[in-house]
């Protein structure tokens, strides 16, 4: 898993050194936009997490935002020079995305947003669909710099450009039940209801979403479990003003019998979601 993320990937080591804590070894990894580097994943070893259960809740895809069409191109080119394996290339109406899987088996989006302004139909519905990705044209954003530094280096790093978390797309058991929480508990708008195909997208501040949950394989699953492999736990930032804080000790109050970690309105706190997913709310440094 190191070598994938560090030499494929091409991510950064941000934590000092590593941590171990109770037997395991956490190591961060990074590459922010413009420039500053951001934790986006935080890798713990655990030599005895099991295999997951065919109707798991947990982690569908973690969804690694780069900062432009050029940008996703070079990640494209890196990865493919490294003879990355994808598992899919879909134009998605909102952006386009590239889709691959770490070697235990998670799944990674990597894509890239359109302009805001065509993220909307006539009727102001969000605009979400799947659609083969035009490879060529993609590949056309690339500019001269970047086929010579590829063709020079071919394991540039697929974030030369910098990256973020865009999203989390969850599997839980049951729709209803998990939408009320991170609807009602957490305040995330919906942004798009496609409960009909057994699928949910929330969000703030008008993004398109930055949480989706799905039954599609998981409907009635068994509840998320630490020792097993994929997701350990997910973090959603508050402002770091008085309206953050504030929100962080009403939900210390309100969900405390969910609470995994009480922590302080500085710190934040984890709780568990209806899947027994921990989900730590913090403030944005």
């Amino acid at each position: 898993m190191l070598e994938f993320y560090r030499d494929i990937f091409g991510l950064e080591k941000v934590l000092p050194k590593d941590q171990v804590e109770g037997g395991r070894t956490a190591v961060g990894f990074g590459k922010g936009i413009d420039g500053n580097i951001d934790s986006l994943l935080t890798l713990k070893h655990d030599a005895g997490a099991r295999d997951r259960p065919s109707n798991y809740t947990g982690l569908y895809h973690i969804a690694i935002l780069v900062p432009d069409r050029r940008s996703l191109a070079i990640a494209y080119s890196s990865l493919a020079n490294d003879g990355l394996r994808f598992d899919g290339l879909s134009d998605h109406l909102l952006g386009e995305s590239l889709y691959v899987h770490d070697p235990e088996g998670n799944e990674i989006e990597i894509y890239c947003d359109r302009p805001r302004s065509e993220w909307h139909n006539s009727d102001g519905m969000l605009k979400m669909g799947t659609e083969p990705l035009g490879l060529a044209g993609l590949l056309g954003e690339l500019e001269a710099a970047d086929v010579v530094r590829l063709s020079k280096n071919p394991a540039t790093g697929a974030f030369a450009n910098g990256a973020k978390i865009g999203h989390i797309h969850l599997r839980v058991a049951d729709l209803e039940r998990s939408t009320t929480f991170y609807h009602k508990e957490l305040g995330l708008d919906i942004s798009a209801n496609l409960s009909s195909i057994g699928a949910m997208f929330l969000s703030a501040g008008g993004y398109h979403h930055r949480v989706a949950l799905n039954t599609w394989y998981s409907a009635g699953g068994r509840r998320h479990e630490s020792s097993e492999l994929g997701l350990d736990s997910f973090k959603i930032e508050v402002p770091s003003d008085e309206s953050g804080r504030n929100f962080i000790h009403q939900l210390k109050w309100r969900l405390r019998d969910n609470l995994v970690e009480n922590g302080d309105e500085d710190r934040g706190v984890t709780v568990l979601d209806p899947d027994g997913i921990p989900v730590n709310i913090a403030i944005a440094y």
